[in-house]
């Protein structure tokens, strides 16, 4: 009889430790998609802009890029505006060569591929700035272009949509085109 008690009593601690290990299984399976979930979180940026990781290599390159007369690709996503607005028309003012044309239809012809942001024929002048919030800024004064660019990668997620600058310092103080 004490010899069937002592087998009960090995049989509970076989049936507790089993139940131990199916709970400590259970926890492990939930570790296990609570990390699932995470790496899909952190792949998530990825997949909706595959280019956020190629722009945040370029942005910390900013400092120490070199002002130059000759034409850089940079992304449009790195241009800083100058101004807090736009012309109320959503069309180029009257100082440009474009006069009173709409921002959407360089949007649009963007779109269409009738224009490509990485060939434009001007390279535009942007400037090595640090900013109010204390970072170096790529600043350009075209805010109507740039927003017709930035429009344009907003539905080029795939890729990172460059534009050819010329990069200036902020106290240069030469005529830029507008």
């Amino acid at each position: 009889k004490a010899q069937h008690e002592g087998l009960q009593d090995q049989l509970r601690s076989v049936e507790d430790l089993a139940m131990q290990l199916d709970a400590v299984c259970a926890k492990n399976e939930l570790y296990e998609l609570q990390v699932e979930k995470l790496r899909q979180l952190v792949d998530h940026p990825r997949m909706v802009q595959p280019q956020l990781e190629e722009l945040a290599t370029f942005m910390k390159t900013i400092p120490q890029i070199s002002c130059t007369d000759t034409p850089v690709l940079v992304p449009v996503t790195a241009l800083r505006f100058t101004h807090h607005t736009i012309n109320s028309d959503f069309a180029f003012g009257d100082d440009h060569n474009n006069r009173q044309e709409s921002i959407l239809k360089l949007f649009m012809n963007f779109f269409s591929g009738r224009l490509e942001p990485e060939v434009l024929e001007d390279p535009l002048y942007v400037f090595k700035h640090r900013g109010p919030d204390g970072h170096t800024g790529l600043y350009w004064r075209n805010n109507r272009r740039l927003i017709a660019l930035l429009m344009f990668q907003s539905v080029r997620r795939d890729r990172l949509v460059r534009v050819q600058c010329r990069i200036l310092a902020d106290d240069d103080h030469r005529p830029c085109p507008v």
